[in-house]
């Protein structure tokens, strides 16, 4: 240990006395490291950390599944009931509905969200107040008197963190509410929860078809999720044989980690991995420069061999050295990922779960601590093999002819160019997959016209719009106002806008039509728009006429129907006549439009069937409002709530965006994982090059006493160009063989995040090679081009 402590004071003085070395040495260690921190950091927070509730692993979230509709559905009132008294493999179920509410009182209007939940939801998260108590299971029933529990943020913003607030009542625009308690800091599941109310779920069987709550389990104890999967399918077997509309259903069990973090798991993932690939191309530039450094000391290591040092002794200084150069490369690379985490998560797009707990933590430590000690152990592997290979008699033999020269090192170095290029054609293959998907959702049409729209949603207290014809008269009266202000072309309203995560889904039929037994299911998306919709938007009409202010509530009921569904349920015929019927309210509707198909959910899903009804025939107490601008959309916002402020002055105006920074928040994911991938790629073509530079400008020096040789007989520059300039490309060329068989290799682990785009694409990986192969060029015809014109006569004397 003592000899060992030493090599690493002389490492340390040889830095020193090296600063440049030492400098890019550490620098780039550094790099890798800090950065493979900060993505680990992230990847920690959101995949690999247990959820913050004990006993975790025993969390389920539990959905309805059919065939046709899918394995992800929400779960109905009885049928939820039903699960609960059946199931034995729980320890505890519980519900829950997300919702809002706006506060009012003293303070401004505030809208927060809100859960609604079942008394067993805190029981079975394990969950305790702080201050006051949770739901009795009695406050859990319809009728019962309304109480809240408060989140510790909105305890300490709203009530100034005052425990005497515990027993009485905050008002909101509906009714007012006991508050029974406080939960504790960080609890805000679901996430984002400011508040949380009694479910108060009816058990009405009538309700079957009701599927609207989220269910949450825990697993009783020695209960493996395989068991609790064949009871629920038992049970659900049984539910189909008693009620005929849940033949057909199922139930899917999926741990709740995995439910809250399993879409962007492989995005993460992949990242990581990139960031991985960056820290070993940045540890081979390392270990070339440590093995040009070795081969610079030849003389003193084959002295000492021939003095009789060990192979393992002499190998010494070289591991302490990249040792030294790892703990301070790890060192300084913590400190900048401790400094950089939250800049690098202030840009990570918000629909990535759990970003709040996202730090520099022990872990991190611990992650980058093994890495540094990979780091070094990779750094030093050739320096250290190349020294305990040294031939002391042949390099005195050399030495004593005039020339010195290492084929070994010149070998490792080549193949550290190899991996080197091999592990950077894999990463700009990656980076150019995801921007090319990227580029092809931007282009992908969303089925309107968004530039220049703005929206705001509009929930109204139903306690003073109890009537559907007040909710009717309150946005038509809201949307004549704004159509009258100054910039607006026009303005309309609908239930669930484009990209806005809400949507009503009905079952239908079609008058004089049996469903049928296999195809489509008949199912649609609903929407309840005023006249101006369609127009404000700009959807594009394909056959009809929509709705106007004729279709009213007194006039026969009418739908427009989306392409999807006419090419659907109507395949070569036009649907203009046709009348359909909502479950939602039995009533037949006549189908008067097609109009195209808008993209929902998002431009990486396709577009599903879709039923307008008139709002004045079917009124909501919430709507998003649209406005078409002639200028900048977002200057009218202070228009909008003084309009809205105008008619009733304590109605809020939520979420106000224009349409386009919706668009940008659906593309945030793809276009954050693209940009970052595409910064790692740069940097490891940048190290790639400077490998190959490295490898070059090494030859030509082990090179010196044969080049200034053949010079002297006749040999002329660009031949030693051409040779050294061929010593460069080969690696290179074999680099780029091998990364694209390692990118072919892994092409199916980035199948799932890619959009229209092939993850096994021949063009792409040829053209990424030939990027390489012409970075190889330039990197090697430099260093090539200074050693072909230098002097032989002067080469000579100098070996």
């Amino acid at each position: 240990m003592d000899m060992f402590l030493n090599e690493l004071g002389i490492g340390a003085r040889n830095l020193r006395r090296r600063p440049v070395f030492a400098f890019l040495a550490i620098s780039a260690l550094a790099l890798g490291l800090g950065a493979n921190a900060v993505i680990f950091s992230l990847v920690n927070a959101v995949v690999l950390r247990p959820l913050p509730y004990p006993a975790p692993e025993s969390l389920l979230a539990l959905w309805e599944s059919n065939s046709e509709e899918g394995d992800h559905l929400r779960v109905s009132p009885p049928t939820y009931f039903d699960w609960r008294e059946r199931a034995n493999s729980f320890e505890e179920m519980a519900a829950f509905v997300t919702g809002n509410l706006v506060l009012t009182g003293d303070a401004e209007p505030e809208r927060i969200a809100t859960s609604h939940v079942t008394a067993s939801f805190f029981p079975l998260l394990r969950a305790k107040v702080v201050e006051g108590r949770l739901f009795t299971p009695e406050e859990d029933q319809p009728g019962a008197e309304p109480v809240i529990l408060l989140s510790y943020s909105l305890f300490q913003r709203r009530f100034g963190a005052d425990p005497a607030v515990i027993g009485q009542q905050m008002a909101t625009a509906d009714t007012s509410f006991t508050i029974i308690g406080i939960m504790p800091p960080g609890f805000d599941f679901p996430e984002g929860t400011r508040a949380w109310l009694p479910a108060a779920l009816p058990n009405i069987s009538a309700m079957r078809g009701a599927r609207y709550i989220n269910v949450l389990g825990r697993l009783a104890p020695t209960v493996s999720l395989r068991q609790a999967n064949s009871e629920m399918e038992t049970i659900a077997s049984r539910l189909g044989e008693e009620d005929a509309d849940m033949r057909g259903y199922g139930a899917t069990l999926v741990p709740l980690r995995e439910e809250l973090v399993g879409n962007v798991r492989p995005a993460l993932l992949l990242m990581l991995g990139a960031v991985a690939f960056m820290a070993l191309i940045l540890c081979t530039n390392v270990s070339s420069m440590l093995l040009a450094r070795g081969a610079a000391r030849t003389q003193e290591i084959s002295l000492r061999l021939a003095l009789g040092a060990s192979r393992l002794r002499v190998a010494q200084p070289l591991v302490a050295e990249s040792l030294l150069l790892a703990s301070i490369g790890g060192v300084i690379g913590l400190l900048l990922a401790a400094a950089g985490v939250r800049l690098f998560v202030a840009a990570v797009p918000n629909s990535i779960p759990r970003l709040g707990s996202v730090e520099v933590n022990g872990s991190v430590v611990l992650f980058t601590f093994a890495l540094t000690m990979v780091a070094a152990l990779m750094a030093a592997l050739a320096p250290a093999f190349q020294a305990a290979r040294s031939d002391p008699g042949r390099f005195l033999a050399e030495s004593a002819n005039g020339q010195v020269r290492s084929r070994s090192s010149q070998r490792l170095l080549t193949v550290l160019s190899v991996v080197a290029v091999a592990a950077t054609l894999v990463l700009l293959v990656g980076a150019t997959l995801l921007f090319q998907s990227f580029a092809g959702l931007r282009r992908t049409s969303i089925g309107f016209e968004p530039d220049g729209l703005l929206t705001a949603r509009i929930v109204l207290s139903r306690a003073r719009y109890a009537e559907k014809h007040s909710q009717s008269a309150f946005f038509d009266e809201v949307l004549s106002r704004i159509a009258a202000l100054p910039g607006v072309e026009s303005a309309g309203a609908v239930t669930n806008l484009p990209l806005s995560g809400s949507n009503m889904l009905f079952d239908f039929t079609i008058d004089g039509r049996a469903p049928a037994t296999r195809g489509p299911s008949w199912r649609s998306n609903y929407r309840a728009v005023t006249p101006g919709y369609f127009k404000t938007l700009g959807v594009q009409r394909i056959e009809g006429s929509p709705p106007t202010s004729l279709d009213s509530a007194q006039s026969p009921a009418v739908a427009v129907i989306n392409q999807r569904m006419a090419e659907l349920f109507w395949p070569g015929e036009s649907p203009l006549g046709q009348s359909v019927r909502l479950a939602y309210d039995g009533e037949p509707r006549r189908i008067i439009a097609v109009v195209a198909n808008i993209r929902h959910f998002g431009l990486q899903r396709h577009a599903e069937p879709e039923i307008y009804v008139p709002a004045a025939q079917n009124p909501w107490p919430f709507m998003t409002v649209v406005m078409r601008t002639t200028g900048d959309p977002a200057r009218l916002a202070s228009a909008l709530r003084s309009t809205v402020a105008g008619l009733d002055p304590v109605q809020p105006v939520d979420d106000i965006a224009t349409m386009t920074s919706l668009i940008g928040a659906s593309l945030a994911q793809p276009r954050f994982f693209s940009l970052v991938t595409a910064l790692f790629g740069a940097v490891a073509l940048l190290c790639a090059i400077a490998g190959i530079y490295g490898l070059v400008t090494h030859s030509a020096d082990q090179r010196m006493y044969e080049m200034g040789i053949r010079m002297s007989l006749g040999a002329e520059p660009r031949q030693i160009l051409r040779s050294l300039v061929g010593g460069g490309l080969r690696p290179a060329l074999l680099g780029v063989l091998a990364g694209i068989a390692m990118a072919l290799a892994l092409s199916p682990l980035v199948r799932g995040i890619l959009y229209g785009v092939a993850p096994a694409n021949p063009l792409v990986h040829v053209l990424v090679g030939l990027v390489l192969l012409l970075a190889a060029l330039l990197g090697s015809y430099f260093p090539a081009r200074r050693a072909s014109r230098r002097d032989p006569m002067e080469v000579l004397r100098r070996t």
